[in-house]
């Protein structure tokens, strides 16, 4: 009996470590393809042609895009339905966005096709949120926030050759520091408009993180609890029935 209940738990929990392992290499994919050009062949390219508000913003939107696919990992892997919905427009978000960049074929394809999963398996992500603990939301917040230095780290190392100035360790750490306080060090400055655009989008990513932080630290203060006397009483006839 307790094999069959293992091997039942394992079956029913493969899919959501398959969507949400999906998602989370997407948001990875979305983050590099944007640093590096080279990460993806697109058949039909018209960012040139876009005003540059707007070309800059879609790259921002695919960067914000990806960084939240991966912080959504944990929610998919436990079925939470909000998670889920998240997912599904940021997805969608990230799609749009690389379309206005120019078409590949690779990545609409892939994208379409987890969009797809997660819609056929709905049923799998109807969990509502749980209860967060101080020394759980403060892990998450970490989390998000170790993002940064990862995120900038990998920018400067693939756009190495595209500053006026030489990229020195001192010189994107102040930068950086910089940015985080949303100005500028004069450290660095970029010879593209990639590495231009690179250099502010470290501070909308910072921004956006802090804010996940905050709201993440916020949720046990804000709402210490959600569950009602249904839920218990649900909880006990399954402690009941199963032990």
């Amino acid at each position: 009996m307790l094999f069959r209940r293992r091997s039942f738990h394992a079956f029913r929990s493969t899919p959501r470590q398959i969507a949400a392992s999906l998602v989370v290499m997407v948001g990875i994919f979305d983050v590099v393809s944007v640093l590096d050009n080279a990460a993806v062949s697109r058949i039909v390219f018209w960012n040139s042609a876009l005003p540059f508000s707007i070309a800059h913003g879609t790259r921002t939107s695919v960067v914000l895009a990806g960084i939240f696919l991966i912080l959504l990992g944990r929610g998919l892997l436990h079925g939470h339905r909000t998670a889920w919905w998240a997912a599904l427009m940021l997805l969608g978000v990230s799609l749009i966005s690389s379309l206005v960049q120019g078409i590949d074929v690779v990545t609409l394809v892939v994208k379409v096709a987890i969009i797809a999963i997660l819609i056929w398996r709905r049923q799998d992500f109807r969990a509502r949120p749980d209860v967060l603990t101080m020394r759980r939301a403060i892990r998450g917040a970490l989390s998000a926030l170790a993002l940064l230095p990862i995120y900038t780290i990998l920018g400067f190392a693939l756009m190495r050759n595209w500053f006026v100035e030489a990229v020195t360790i001192p010189a994107t750490v102040n930068e950086t520091l910089a940015r985080m306080a949303f100005i500028s060090s004069g450290s660095l400055h970029g010879d593209r408009l990639s590495s231009r655009w690179f250099l502010d989008s470290i501070s909308f990513a910072w921004g956006a993180m802090l804010v996940y932080a905050v709201v993440m630290l916020l949720r046990p203060v804000l709402r210490p609890t959600v569950e009602s006397s249904r839920d218990r009483r649900v909880a006990l006839d399954l402690l009941r029935r199963f032990g």
